[in-house]
């Protein structure tokens, strides 16, 4: 009995051993959060930081424990997974959901047609790539219409002289974008009158270097923005990174979103936006 006993203190000395030391580890990390002198490394490099720590941790349970893995183990496990909670916390607090390298990676045209319920406002060159996923398409603008929203699309005009520039620069014909933006723009207004759901489309117009928007956007039901940023090349955008914020009720977390909202109603409202209505549109919406 006496042996139980014993055998029960080491263990319980064991444990509180372990405890003590991944608490002490776990509230340095917290309040040094993530280190001086690795802010300025990746952040790949900062996962190799707390690697090593987490590794440091085991060592020093394992040899104060007399070679106890099940300690060991666990306390490494829980030290991972608050340092894990502790990094994706720093993008959270934004708002940052994911991100991808490329959009071929990531969220592509036909899965986020998949993601909308009741609005959306989309911002982009042409949105052919929208429109060339029919079914897709098609569904969304009536999911839509059931639920009382409004689809907003914000196009390039097809005149717009970068259209070509683009064309040509990567080897394709110098009137392709320029008939995919007015081929996508004819498609959306087709669907949008034939099933009757509440709509809004426009061109931008941009007085600067390149005419075309900094971003391409996607506001998924007033809460979710798909976005990236617009470097064209012959991928056509598919190569570009993509990132996924959200709206949440704190406004730290709203802020990326907010700013995407912001920018897209700034080239919606401004003045030099063509509304569909406007003769300049209606040139390009009706077949000659």
């Amino acid at each position: 009995m006496s042996e139980f006993w014993t055998n029960r203190l080491v263990a319980l000395f064991d444990e509180g051993i372990a405890i003590a030391v991944t608490g002490i580890f776990i509230f340095a990390a917290s309040k040094i959060k993530i280190p001086i002198f690795l802010n300025k490394f990746s952040l790949r490099w900062k996962v190799n930081g707390y690697i090593l720590v987490s590794i440091f941790l085991g060592l020093i349970i394992f040899y104060f424990t007399e070679r106890n893995l099940i300690l060991t183990s666990v306390s490494v496990s829980v030290f991972l997974i608050f340092i894990c909670n502790l990094m994706i916390s720093s993008f959270s607090a934004v708002g940052i959901i994911n991100v991808f390298p490329t959009t071929e990676k990531g969220i592509m045209p036909a899965k986020s047609l998949t993601m909308i319920q009741t609005d959306v406002d989309f911002l982009g060159i042409g949105g052919a790539k929208l429109t060339d996923h029919k079914e897709e398409f098609v569904n969304m603008l009536k999911r839509i219409k059931s639920n009382a929203g409004k689809a907003r699309f914000l196009l390039s005009l097809p005149d717009n002289q970068t259209l070509e520039s683009l064309a040509n620069k990567y080897g394709r014909d110098e009137k392709r974008y320029q008939l995919k933006v007015i081929g996508s723009a004819r498609e959306i207004t087709s669907q949008c009158e034939s099933i009757g759901v509440e709509y809004e489309l426009r061109f931008y117009n941009l007085d600067n270097r390149f005419s075309l928007p900094a971003f391409r956007l996607m506001l998924v039901d007033k809460k979710l923005c798909i976005f990236s940023f617009l470097n064209w090349t012959k991928a056509e955008g598919l190569d570009n990174p993509q990132m996924i914020v959200r709206k949440s009720g704190r406004k730290s977390q709203s802020a990326l979103y907010k700013s995407m909202l912001q920018y897209f109603d700034s080239l919606w409202e401004s003045d030099s936006a063509i509304k569909v209505s406007d003769q300049r549109a209606q040139n390009f919406l009706v077949d000659s």
